[in-house]
């Protein structure tokens, strides 16, 4: 067996004989490495992390339940196993360190088949308990996190999910995502032009290779033409005694939403600071009427309006009448899906003139055609 390939085994005992036979015993099953006192104990621990540790309780300076109060507050360390070794037949003193945190004891003197056969059995308990706890703490990652995120084994398929992920695409169960994910919650083709199915296999079998990778993905939501832009974190993970890749995938599409409405309220901006200038710069009456349309027009340009009117409001006893002073105009002529009426009152008898424009812009209209009239104020 290669020396990389045992396990290490620390022993702890103030006698240097016991030591040394307990060497000559073990060092052909373990990494067998040796301290004289609970100090040196210490300073190992710093280098080497071993499987278990065998320590004597009858030691000067510091005992052996000393050393195991220390040994289990510490984090890094509580985990490793410890066998004491005693000359004592004491159950008193057993159960002491038993309580202390230790999990076997074995009495001196001991048989070399006896003492590999604890040795083992306690590295071997050790490890299935840290396996248990790891997948424990994985599962608990992947239930709590917000994100969607799955396990996959090699061969893409998705051993667990978590509700977020079932709730992105809309599906009813872990099991119809499991059955869906690989063939209908992504596009036929990416937008680099690769196949998803065998751009999902590399970038899998990337992330068993390397441990890691990171993309931006386009998934699809089943029985609909609705596209999500994700990106997608894979992680290589040790579960079930096996390696399994972990992917989380962060859904893009309220992220894009702020951006464009970020990009939308800066081009807005611009334009009315550049009409603000226009108007500014007008030293004359009957010069207005062209930086007024040419300000307009920078605005329904900026955000993309068809149409902006502005109208100039007149009301005494009995009427209440609008008059249409501007009118800027896109060239394009699209079909308007909003009508916005104003009305002229005259004695009761009602007129009517449109002020039009595209029904998903009206919000933003308002909000410049008020604006505009600020400056013009």
């Amino acid at each position: 067996m290669m020396e990389n390939s045992r396990e290490t085994v620390i022993m702890v005992d103030d006698d240097i004989t016991n030591l040394s036979v307990a060497k000559n015993n073990l060092s052909e099953m373990y990494c067998f490495v040796t301290a004289s006192s609970g100090e040196k104990l210490f300073k190992i621990l710093k280098k080497v992390t071993p499987a278990l540790i065998l320590l004597d309780i009858e030691m000067p300076d510091m005992n052996g339940y000393e050393v195991i109060k220390i040994l289990k507050a510490d984090s890094e360390n509580a985990h490793i196993p410890v066998i004491f070794i005693t000359a004592k037949v004491d159950p008193r003193s057993e159960i002491e360190g038993l309580n202390l945190g230790a999990v076997d004891y074995v009495h001196k003197p001991f048989s070399k088949e006896m003492l590999i056969k604890r040795i083992n059995l306690h590295i071997a308990l050790s490890r299935e308990n840290s396996t248990r706890a790891m997948n424990e703490r994985l599962a608990l990652m992947l239930d709590t996190s917000p994100l969607c995120a799955q396990i996959w084994d090699r061969s893409l398929n998705t051993i667990d999910v978590n509700e977020a992920g079932v709730r992105l695409f809309g599906l009813k169960s872990k099991a119809e995502y499991a059955e869906k994910f690989i063939s209908e919650c992504s596009p036929k083709y990416q937008l680099d032009g690769q196949r998803s199915g065998d751009k999902t296999a590399k970038l899998v079998s990337q992330a068993f290779d390397e441990g890691f990778c990171k993309f931006e993905w386009l998934h699809k939501i089943p029985d609909s033409d609705s596209l999500v832009p994700a990106v997608t974190t894979l992680v290589r993970a040790k579960y079930m005694n096996d390696y399994v890749v972990i992917g989380y995938t962060e859904d893009l599409r309220e992220h894009y939403k702020l951006v464009g409405s970020i990009e939308h309220r800066d081009k807005l901006l611009k334009a009315v600071n550049q009409a603000a200038a226009l108007l500014l710069t007008t030293e004359e009456d009957e010069n207005i009427e062209v930086p007024i349309t040419t300000s307009m027009e920078l605005v329904g340009r900026a955000i993309d309006i068809d149409r902006i009117h502005i109208w100039r409001s007149e009301q005494d006893s009995d009427e209440y009448i609008l008059t249409r002073l501007y009118e800027w105009a896109s060239e394009i002529d699209k079909k308007l899906e909003i009508m916005i009426t104003t009305q002229t009152h005259r004695n009761g008898n009602q007129s009517y003139r449109a002020m039009s424009m595209s029904a998903d812009r009206y919000q933003t209209f308002r909000k410049v055609f008020m604006i505009i009239l600020m400056h013009l104020e």
